[in-house]
């Protein structure tokens, strides 16, 4: 799994770099040269989700006309797995992206140096099509809850190659990789060597 994710991930980048837009909005990424935590934190509760405007809207959507409560039940497993899977997925992202700087970027430590609030504005799931994007706001504070940096990231754009896949799951990673990608590009325009 892991070596998919892997490949995936280098798959995303090298396809879709050039796509979307990363801003620093206001502070600085040099805490990232420093060897300290930071702890993501994943926040879907504000996101759009394709043309609606909620998650439960798109769940909603989603499990309308469905038969029988087995299929709705299984289809919300796999969106609740998909979720779980955004952030996670995003994490080993930016650890991957980031490797060449010392900051350690983690999702069980809440107590870390930073906090990096990753909150999720958009996302377009890539139904019926291929491409799935994001649009993200990043808000880095310090141990003591001043912020440090704000930055939005707009249509980091995923493209699925082959099949298309029963979830959503894979084509929003692939968004959320080259979200990665692009913050890692800021930081190195950015951080005072």
């Amino acid at each position: 799994m892991k070596k998919l994710n892997t490949i995936l991930f280098l798959v995303g980048i090298s396809a879709n770099v050039a796509f979307g837009q990363a801003t620093l909005i206001k502070g600085n990424l040099d805490f990232m040269k420093e060897s300290k935590s930071i702890f993501v934190e994943f926040d879907m509760s504000k996101a759009t989700i394709d043309a609606l405007s909620s998650e439960e809207a798109y769940i909603a959507y989603k499990t309308k006309g469905k038969d029988a409560e087995k299929d709705v039940n299984k289809w919300l497993e796999g969106w609740n797995k998909d979720k779980k899977n955004f952030g996670d997925y995003f994490m080993e992202a930016m650890k991957r992206s980031n490797k060449k700087y010392p900051l350690a970027f983690n999702n069980d430590n809440p107590s870390s140096d930073y906090k990096m609030l990753v909150t999720v504005l958009h996302i377009e799931t890539g139904n019926p099509i291929k491409y799935s994007s994001v649009k993200l706001k990043l808000t880095v504070t310090d141990a003591s809850g001043k912020t440090v940096a704000d930055m939005n990231i707009a249509n980091a754009t995923g493209a699925q190659m082959g099949p298309m896949t029963p979830t959503v799951g894979i084509r929003v990673n692939y968004a959320l990789a080259v979200a990665a990608s692009m913050y890692t590009k800021i930081v190195k325009k950015t951080v005072k060597k």
